[in-house]
């Protein structure tokens, strides 16, 4: 566990073994003691049959954000 310098820091640490999320555009844009703000950059491969973005994607986001959250201590 670690307190992280900024965003960037958290992603890089984050994804540099997270290849699910690193490989799919998530990034984490904002973090600090009290809140995390994650993006994805959405693409044909985010899509469902529909044509909406998939639970998964968004399910991801939120792991992403609470982790981050969770070892920014």
């Amino acid at each position: 566990m670690a307190v992280f310098a900024d965003a960037a820091e958290a992603t890089e640490t984050f994804f540099k073994d997270d290849h699910f999320a690193g490989d799919n555009n998530m990034m984490i844009d904002y973090l600090d003691e009290e809140t995390c703000i994650c993006s994805v950059v959405l693409d044909d491969r985010h899509r469902n049959a529909t044509g909406h973005v998939m639970g998964g994607v968004i399910f991801t986001l939120a792991d992403i954000a609470f982790a981050a959250s969770a070892n920014n201590l």
